[in-house]
């Protein structure tokens, strides 16, 4: 049951927030417009077998867009700039969005006309990653990570947390180990293990 997802009706777009960490497509989406709310749209060449939400959020944040916009059940739309409260830029009703990508269970995908657009974020909150933004980034003092591969911009972790050799902060210090990089070691009474990070 998926009535929390909508998409665009007819001359409408159902819009998203992109997000690459495990977030469902219910927690990136935007809204429903009459037409592709993006000022800097760019249309993705997919064929229309391919095309999801998390598909099109996913390629839209590959391409460093904040956006993902889906209309028709068959287009996906990038752009960073999201044209809010202007004339006849206004959302529509979430319910005008009804269009589905692939199968029933699917997010809206637009409206049943080809105007009607939903709208998704298509990049994670900062401190998230992966196709669902589910993953932490760990980064140095709260840094946003790459998107799509959990990559921190420094190569350094929040203390605590050990980088890997793919450069993402997904290990915690072990047992009596703290600090950055885990290097300290705990000095805790009888033996116990002390905070990770401090």
């Amino acid at each position: 049951n998926d009535k929390e997802f909508q998409c665009a009706k007819r001359d409408s777009l159902a819009v998203y927030h992109t997000f690459l960490n495990p977030v469902p497509p219910d927690l990136r989406y935007i809204g429903c417009w009459n037409e592709i709310p993006l000022s800097d749209r760019r249309k993705l060449s997919i064929d229309a077998v391919d095309i999801e939400v998390d598909y099109c959020c996913t390629k839209c944040a590959e391409m460093n867009l904040k956006f993902a916009s889906l209309r028709g059940g068959n287009e996906c739309w990038c752009g960073n700039n999201l044209q809010k409260y202007e004339a006849n830029q206004n959302p529509i009703s979430s319910a005008m969005c009804s269009k589905k990508c692939g199968d029933s269970t699917s997010p809206p995908c637009g409206g049943n006309t080809q105007a009607i657009a939903s709208v998704y974020r298509a990049e994670c909150p900062v401190g998230k990653w992966g196709p669902k933004c589910d993953r932490n980034c760990n980064c140095w003092e709260g840094q946003r990570c790459n998107n799509i591969d959990g990559r921190c911009p420094l190569e350094r972790c929040s203390d605590g947390w050990l980088l890997n050799p793919d450069q993402t902060c997904s290990r915690q210090c072990g047992h009596r180990k703290f600090g950055i990089n885990c290097e300290k070691d705990c000095h805790c009474a009888q033996n116990t293990g002390c905070d990770n990070s401090t």
